[in-house]
């Protein structure tokens, strides 16, 4: 507790004093006060981050990709599988936003806004019988589990259960 107060104070005294290009030195180790500083800094940002932050930011990352990538849309074998897949899912009144990226890499991600990213090599792997089976278990796992737990398990929880596709 003693180290923390000091770095602490020192943080302090650093941020007050003019040269931030100075380095500090506790504990035998020297720090460089303006990256502490601004480390600091990025803490409370993302602490301080609200949902329309963080919608907002993922779909700045999301229409990126979507831009980056080859985008395999509805008429296509993967976009209508994934479709078929994905239609009856629901998540608490936020709207799901699924494609598929019709890329070699093995991946998919979901982002705060809705959007749901496949990587068509992803979907090679399994049987739409295999996807739906995990992807009704990830329902129902969400469904009896998320009522139990806090807001951020909820939340951890509704990433981790996310619809998989083939």
């Amino acid at each position: 507790m003693k180290h923390i107060f000091l770095f602490s104070a020192a943080l302090l005294l650093t941020a007050l004093h003019t040269d931030l290009s100075a380095q500090i030195r506790i504990g035998g180790r020297n720090i460089n006060a303006a990256k502490a500083i601004q480390a600091g800094s990025d803490v409370v940002k993302a602490i301080t981050l609200s949902d329309a932050d963080i919608a907002r930011l993922s779909k700045e990352a999301v229409d990126w990709m979507d831009e980056n990538n080859p985008v395999a849309d509805e008429t296509t074998e993967y976009g209508a599988r994934l479709k078929k897949l994905t239609e009856h899912i629901q998540v608490d009144g936020l709207p799901l936003n699924f494609k598929v990226y019709d890329v070699i890499d093995v991946n998919a991600f979901a982002c705060g806004d809705g959007s749901i990213r496949v990587f068509s090599s992803l979907m090679d792997l399994m049987t739409d019988d295999e996807l739906q089976w995990l992807n009704d278990y990830h329902q129902k796992v969400y469904q009896q589990v998320a009522p139990l737990v806090s807001e951020r398990a909820k939340n951890w929880l509704e990433q981790k259960t996310q619809p998989v596709t083939r």
